[in-house]
């Protein structure tokens, strides 16, 4: 059985991030409605919105700042994690889907919906390096959401109900899970769109997993191989 927690019934998910000591931050997109936000027990703490020309994405924390993704405009926003202030402002070619930080190897790893990853520099968000996936030696495309996991990456499907782990060395998928039973305790809203948005709690073990205008974030426990 899954945990779960209310988020923002209209948020229309992207990205969400989950801090050392409980800490929640969700980003949300559509054209005059992008925010990034600090949720705590049913309550926007802070608030911050890129502008309506903005489509906001796929977000991550390192240290004391949140990075947040622009789908089209080539852009990234570098932000305080605790007052949402705006520290620097980085650029990069194509679009951007997901991001999520590795500590073990000090770079972000970003989607752009195709089956081919890019770490990113920390310093100047420059592209480093790519890392195609493939599932049983075929590709994976749609790959959206991401969160690293130590050696590993938890991706969701875009336009699907599943999300699969996948090896940082290889790019192979190891592992997938379909979510399609959170939702048989209770009535999937009317309003709720694709699921989106993963993040680890690193004070619990608790892989949180929410969706567009969902309303809903659920806590899975994950077992052992």
């Amino acid at each position: 059985m899954a945990e779960e927690a209310d988020v923002p019934p209209s948020l229309y998910i992207q990205g969400f991030e989950i801090g050392p000591q409980g800490q929640w931050w969700l980003s949300g997109g559509g054209y005059g409605d992008s925010r990034l936000i600090q949720w705590q027990q049913g309550e926007v703490l802070k608030e911050w919105q890129p502008g309506p020309s903005f489509f906001a994405e796929g977000l991550s924390r390192r240290q004391d700042r949140i990075w947040m993704l622009s789908w089209r405009a080539g852009t990234a926003w570098e932000l305080s994690a605790d007052k949402l202030e705006l520290q620097a402002i980085h650029h990069y070619s194509g679009q951007g889907w997901g991001l999520a930080w590795s500590e073990k190897r000090q770079a972000f790893l970003m989607s752009n919906g195709s089956d081919r990853l890019q770490w990113r520099s920390a310093e100047d968000f420059s592209a480093l390096d790519s890392l195609p996936v493939r599932r049983m030696d075929q590709p994976q495309p749609r790959l959206n959401e991401l969160e690293v996991d130590g050696d590993q990456v938890w991706a969701n499907i875009w336009y699907s109900d599943s999300i699969v782990r996948i090896d940082l060395d290889s790019g192979c998928v190891t592992a997938e899970l379909d979510l399609r039973s959170l939702w048989r305790e209770q009535p999937r809203p009317r309003r709720a769109e694709v699921l989106n948005g993963i993040a680890l709690d690193p004070a619990t073990g608790l892989l949180w997993v929410s969706g567009k205008r969902w309303g809903k974030a659920f806590g899975l426990r994950l077992g052992a191989d």
